[in-house]
């Protein structure tokens, strides 16, 4: 009889896929979710949906016996298809002989924070770069049904109306953040504003409140929070996460809510192919030792579909350009 494969600790390769990779994968699709997709994303999956756009109030005034003329809501379709991703790794003969369980299973941890990263930054890139998969940018798909931002109350857009903007000003200023926050408020966004920063920015935010010569003769809570804290969380009426994904330079502020999924501005999408969601494990070609071989996969894509709720500054240059997403 053949000998089996075993790790350094005696633990059966066969095992460890059935009774360790397979359940942590199923434990971990089913209960873990990315910080920022909960914060910023509704879940769809690829099929082609109408959807009604947020514009002005069409409620208007009836004559008897009229009804409501359903063409005066402005409807358009969005459709966003997944692409892959895989991780440059599996577990190979050469990855598994040195192995004890626990190094096995630390991979597959390992493999899981890359995956949430990877979620992360997906969703940052369809927010940060000028495209129609992100904010009003000058630019339409034609399934949008609109080729101007459509009003909203006494506002009215011009078809090249962007909230891509360049600033000359190199650091964050509570003077500007107010003229942000207005490129939210006027397309109907309102309530919760969440800004995401790299470290450098929020440097920034500490140093534009840090205590003076002037102001420490009186003490008020931004001050005194920032001598004690050394940062800040909310200032300018906005949110601020600290996120390595975002380049230095650049800042998202977005409206969205945590109560209603409706109202968060970007879409998650996963296949529409349920047996393709979540982050897969994939068997090699060893019947006895599915683990040889194997490797990790996941299908997503990420778009915007409220695309006045969300506005991308760059810091330091007053004509916009893309940053590079590694």
């Amino acid at each position: 009889m053949a000998k089996g494969f075993y790790t350094l600790d005696n633990v059966d390769w066969r095992e460890v896929w059935d009774n360790y990779l397979l359940k942590g994968i199923d434990r971990y699709n089913a209960v873990d979710v990315t910080d920022f997709a909960a914060l910023l994303c509704q879940t769809d999956d690829e099929t082609r949906k109408k959807y009604l756009i947020r514009t002005t109030n069409t409620f208007a005034k009836l004559a008897f016996g009229e009804r409501a003329e359903f063409r005066k809501g402005i409807k358009g379709s969005f459709q966003k298809l997944t692409e892959k991703f895989g991780t440059g790794i599996g577990y190979d003969f050469d990855l598994l002989k040195d192995m004890k369980l626990e190094n096995i299973l630390e991979y597959q941890r390992g493999i899981m924070v890359q995956d949430r990263e990877n979620i992360r930054s997906e969703i940052l890139k369809a927010m940060l770069q000028s495209s129609t998969d992100g904010f009003f940018n000058g630019a339409f798909e034609s399934d949008e049904g609109i080729t101007v931002p459509p009003p909203y109350g006494q506002n009215t857009f011009l078809a090249a109306h962007t909230h891509y903007i360049g600033t000359a000003t190199t650091y964050i200023s509570l003077t500007e953040i107010p003229d942000w926050r207005k490129h939210l408020i006027e397309h109907g966004h309102s309530g919760r504003f969440v800004g995401f920063i790299n470290s450098d920015q929020e440097a920034d935010i500490a140093k534009m409140l840090v205590p003076t010569s002037t102001t420490i003769a009186v003490s008020n809570p931004l001050t005194d929070k920032i001598s004690i804290d050394g940062y800040i969380t909310k200032a300018g009426g906005v949110e601020w996460v600290t996120t390595e994904s975002i380049p230095s330079g650049y800042v998202i502020v977005v409206a969205t809510s945590l109560e209603n999924s409706g109202d968060k501005p970007t879409k998650l999408v996963h296949p529409t192919n349920s047996s393709y969601r979540g982050l897969l494990l994939v068997q090699g070609g060893n019947g006895e030792y599915p683990i040889i071989d194997s490797y990790y996969l996941r299908w997503l894509g990420a778009k915007v579909l409220h695309r006045g709720a969300g506005i991308v500054i760059k810091l330091g240059n007053a004509s916009w350009s893309d940053p590079t997403i590694v």
